[in-house]
């Protein structure tokens, strides 16, 4: 269990200026209900592109290794990025969609929508939680909706 004192702190709700990068994590969890699913080493990289579209940013996160597929879309895209108390946060946020959630719920409370209807897929988060320690990105966390569950990658 991560420790969320060592996390670097953000002032709550405020964009956040992402750039493009390449995090190289060497573990992932899968966690649903409370369980581990699943746990291994991660020898490759996820980068992050952010993206212009329609005078707005898209933010994309790609993985090269294909050994996840399984679990994730090789490429996942985000609408919003806003920080929380301890992550910066990558947000999808449709008004409507086929599976709800208690995370889901809240979020569309806490941020708004990001756009009207969007029917998340089986291996598509709809949040990207990106920590960071001194400045350094450290992990990054996938929630998804159907089925809910947490996948993260981070550095031991």
């Amino acid at each position: 269990m991560q420790n969320y004192q060592n996390w670097d702190r953000f002032e709550l709700f405020q964009p956040y200026d992402l750039k493009d990068s390449i995090f190289f994590p060497n573990q992932f969890e899968v966690w649903a209900k409370s369980k581990l699913l699943r746990k291994e080493n991660f020898f490759s990289s996820i980068e992050i592109r952010i993206k212009a579209a329609n005078n707005e940013k898209i933010f994309q996160v790609l993985f090269s290794d294909k050994t996840i597929e399984d679990e994730i879309y090789n490429e996942v895209t985000f609408e919003v990025i806003i920080t929380s108390l301890y992550s910066v946060r990558l947000l999808t946020i449709p008004k409507e969609t086929y599976t709800e959630n208690d995370t889901l719920i809240n979020y569309r409370s806490l941020y708004g929508i990001t756009r009207e209807h969007k029917d998340f897929l089986p291996k598509e988060p709809f949040c990207c939680d990106l920590y960071f320690r001194n400045g350094q990105l450290e992990k990054m966390a996938f929630l998804f909706s159907r089925p809910e569950k947490l996948m993260e990658f981070f550095l031991l």
